[in-house]
């Protein structure tokens, strides 16, 4: 019980990062995610890269979304036993995840169009998941 705080940040598959005498344990795909968001929005920050691109609206909510289906993918098949994932699958599909987070945060349409997007893809995406877990564990 003393560290269940860890789970918060390390969830299943972590991986452990040590400075000095602590060791900290992170979460592979939500550390991809986040070096994906931040590497994104510093490129875009600093080189305007989507007034660059003049990318059409649709496009970029396409784009965020099939950035964000390598994780979906990976995550479902996990979650159903299909196959197993190792910690470098995770981060490179959270590093896609989180640009397509960023690009979406950057698409210029209402806010509240964002929020719509990310709960039905995450609402499908946690259904779809949590049955295979709860299927799963109910056959042991």
């Amino acid at each position: 019980m003393r560290n269940d705080w860890r789970s918060l940040f390390a969830h299943r598959h972590w991986f452990t990062l040590k400075v000095g005498n602590y060791s900290f344990r992170f979460c592979s795909r939500c550390s991809g995610l986040i070096t994906g968001v931040v590497l994104f929005s510093i490129l875009n920050i600093t080189t305007n890269l989507l007034n660059i691109l003049n990318m059409p609206i649709f496009f970029q909510i396409g784009a965020s979304v099939i950035l964000a289906i390598p994780a979906i993918i990976d995550w479902v098949t996990q979650s159903w036993r299909m196959r197993k994932s190792t910690n470098s699958l995770r981060y490179i599909t959270g590093i896609l995840e989180g640009v397509g987070i960023s690009l979406l945060i950057f698409t210029p349409i209402v806010f509240l169009y964002k929020m719509y997007l990310l709960l039905i893809v995450l609402g499908i995406t946690t259904i779809i998941g949590l049955l295979g877990i709860r299927k799963h564990s109910s056959s042991y």
